[in-house]
């Protein structure tokens, strides 16, 4: 069946499409879904959120925070 699934020769159940998923221990989402490029957002220095720390180290906070 997942082969005949590939080829596009077949169109699954829900059903199916759910055992699929499960087999390949992942999401109906994921399967049908287009996979997203990850995205890299990077803070101008301007931006950056920095933090003196005790030990005389500056860090820096390169990307947004959640």
């Amino acid at each position: 069946m997942l082969s005949t699934v590939e080829r596009g020769q077949k169109v699954p159940s829900i059903l199916v499409m759910g055992q699929i998923a499960t087999a390949l221990d992942t999401s109906i989402g994921r399967l049908v879904g287009e996979e997203a490029a990850p995205r890299a957002i990077v803070l101008r220095a301007a931006d950056q959120r920095i933090i003196n720390d005790p030990a005389r180290i500056e860090r820096r906070g390169l990307s947004p925070s959640r």
